[in-house]
């Protein structure tokens, strides 16, 4: 927002007017008066009925100048959440309006963070450094799972470098090549810190839990048509399911006074958008499992009881996760849930059911969704959930194949 006329504009999902910035001649000539700004021509872009708000004195300053100024305060029409309406003109043309509410922060007032403390940059450091030294004794010793570790390393590669190039903003310059060099250094170094931890941590888990590491060893090995990679495509789809609606209901649970629930509206955008959203849940599905699996190793190994380690590792999980919760009483339960949900896919059903979960609960729960099939983005919010039912279906067909595996024997569906 640096040049004359650019506009920063948020809207609902209706198109109802949320926020308005405006950036200003730098320099005018002399002009005469401007008519006052008329008002209510941004309650009507915003939806907002004008008799249910009442003037009250202005609270919160725009960054661009103004010569008219004013406030109201009322009650939404739909939930009576209380609201502030704030506006700001110059020479008869809006700069500013904002409608506040009471989960509405004053971001300016608190001093910028300077970035991580420099221990914490140390620690990652270390552990990075461990994770080399544990992965360099692996493969001396002969332990290395170097075949999953390479399949691992190049997925995260692929999936990370499509979701940055679609993502990034293309020109026909000579920057472009720095572009595209920065994004591929990026995803290169973060695969070989991934396939680090990977070869680090895999033989010390296959020796203590094997189950585990069975589907996903299979899948390294044979691919994705052997049937106990099969049995953990469909578990994935079951867990993957059953925390979506715990989600759901974390956010039905707020009530209808709750804050609004900002979608994340990229996938709308056009294919590109949509096809770097579905890469970026691949990623982190390659990545969140992994590390959490480290996290409750490394403390199973310390407390050495595995009950009290599971329920360290869900209490940490659980922690992170809800930090900053706007409802503590009606999210740490459901996050508690979440992360016992967690714990139970790494310990009892194995790696690939966690990353097949992963993947498909962000790919359905980043999407914006409505049972309104006559809206224009109807059709979108429903494709994740047609691609997952097909992926449940592969799942069951290739889980339910017989031949040397036995069909469900010795998989995770099979009973203990």
């Amino acid at each position: 927002m640096t040049r004359t006329g650019m506009l920063r504009i948020f809207t609902d999902a209706q198109g109802k007017l949320q926020q308005l910035d405006a950036v200003p001649p730098e320099h005018e000539a002399e002009q005469p008066p401007a008519p006052p700004f008329d008002w209510i021509r941004l309650f009507q872009a915003a939806g907002l009925d004008p008799a249910r708000f009442n003037p009250a004195a202005p609270q919160w300053t725009p960054l661009a100048p103004f010569d008219a100024r004013a406030a109201w305060t009322g009650t939404d029409a739909l939930n009576g959440t209380p609201l502030r309406v704030e506006a700001a003109a110059w020479r008869g043309l809006p700069v500013f309006f904002g409608i506040i509410g009471p989960w509405s922060g004053a971001g300016r007032d608190h001093a910028p963070q300077g970035g991580e403390p420099v221990t914490y940059v140390f620690l990652k450091f270390l552990v990075l450094a461990a994770a080399g030294v544990f992965a360099w004794h692996n493969v001396r010793a002969g332990k290395a799972d170097l075949r999953g570790a390479a399949k691992l390393g190049l997925l995260y590669f692929a999936s990370m470098a499509g979701s940055s190039l679609l993502q990034a903003n293309h020109t026909a310059t000579g920057g472009e090549f720095q572009v595209i060099w920065t994004i591929l250094s990026n995803c290169g170094m973060n695969a070989i810190a991934l396939t680090a931890f990977y070869v680090a941590l895999e033989p010390w888990v296959r020796k203590r839990w094997p189950q585990t590491m069975i589907s996903w060893s299979r899948f390294t090995t044979r691919g994705i048509r052997d049937p106990l990679v099969g049995q953990a495509i469909l578990l994935g789809v079951l867990f993957a399911c059953l925390q979506v609606a715990l989600k759901l209901l974390r956010l039905a649970l707020h009530g209808p006074t709750g804050e609004p629930v900002f979608a994340y509206l990229y996938p709308l955008l056009g294919v590109r958008q949509a096809l770097a959203g579905v890469f970026n849940s691949f990623t982190e599905s390659l990545f969140d499992p992994v590390f959490r699996l480290l996290l409750l190793f490394l403390i199973r190994v310390t407390l050495r009881n595995q009950w009290l380690a599971t329920g360290v590792f869900i209490a940490a999980v659980a922690a992170s996760d809800s930090s900053g919760a706007s409802y503590p009483w009606t999210d740490i339960p459901v996050y508690l849930a979440l992360a016992g949900i967690y714990a139970l896919m790494l310990m009892r059903y194995g790696l690939l059911v966690a990353m097949v979960s992963a993947m498909l609960t962000d790919f359905m729960i980043s999407v914006p969704r409505t049972l309104d099939f006559t809206l224009w983005y109807a059709s979108t919010g429903m494709l994740p959930f047609v691609l997952t039912a097909l992926i449940a279906v592969y799942g069951f067909r290739v889980g339910m194949a017989r031949g040397s595996a036995g069909g469900f024997a010795g998989g995770p569906l099979e009973g203990r």
